[in-house]
């Protein structure tokens, strides 16, 4: 699936360069964590190592006026925040306390353009997994919208990709796409759904594909999460 906007898309590319804090390896509580600079923009709590007590998975949002930038272009908002966020997960130590365990800046994207809403959507502990949900909606430009989430699991030295769900849409043709991924069984379901009935519109229809290489892939590895692709499959069941 692609999205495109041509020139429209392109207010800024190139956000002010940051540099990203390492975090404290123990806290007596999340505050503990937050950086100079940086706010605690969502906590949420559960059991992620199954020990039975409650660790917590947070998101961290710098707070640097030089990163909210005018937008010259003229769409959209009139000041853009490219401010960046800091996922991580803390486990509760058994003395009190936690301790941290996972750190990323790449898989909720910065906000770099003005006609885009911004990406991150919400963060969930489910059934013992991190849920990271993103959005992609521009005002101007693309009919693409998507909204996509993501589920991890710690896997020793790996929080692994264990679950994937896209739902895409069109606002033009109303032409709908959803994918759902098992990575540990490797297969995806795919619905799709054509809104304008005519000649070459997508088929409608709801089928099963396999993995061609269902990987084992890392959160550490997986990079901006709108751009990630879960894979190429084969049909294999109606």
């Amino acid at each position: 699936m692609m999205f495109c906007g041509g020139d429209l898309l392109a207010v800024m590319r190139y956000p002010p360069e940051v540099t990203y804090p390492v975090l404290a390896a123990r806290a007596a509580s999340v505050k503990g964590f937050v950086p100079q600079g940086w706010v605690l923009e969502r906590e949420v709590q559960g059991d992620l190592n199954g020990d039975g007590r409650p660790d917590r998975l947070f998101v961290l949002h710098q707070r640097d006026r030089r990163n909210i930038l005018p937008n010259t272009g003229g769409l959209g908002v009139r000041s853009l925040d490219t401010n960046p966020r800091l996922l991580a997960v803390a486990y509760a130590d058994e003395a009190g306390g936690f301790r941290l365990v996972l750190q990323d800046h790449r898989l909720i994207p910065r906000h770099v353009d003005a006609i885009i809403t911004d990406a991150f959507s919400g963060v969930a502990i489910q059934r013992g997994s991190v849920k990271v949900s993103l959005e992609f909606f521009a005002s101007a430009g693309t009919y693409d919208t998507f909204t996509r989430d993501f589920l991890f699991r710690s896997e020793n030295d790996c929080w692994r990709l264990i679950g994937f769900e896209d739902r895409y849409r069109h606002r033009g043709t109303g032409h709908t796409l959803d994918r759902s991924v098992n990575y540990l069984t490797g297969r995806m379901k795919v619905t799709s759904g054509s809104g304008e009935q005519h000649r070459g519109a997508p088929p409608s229809g709801t089928w099963w594909e396999a993995l061609q290489r269902p990987e084992r892939l890392c959160l550490a590895s997986l990079g901006n999460g709108l751009e990630f692709e879960p894979g190429k499959g084969r049909r294999v069941s109606k």
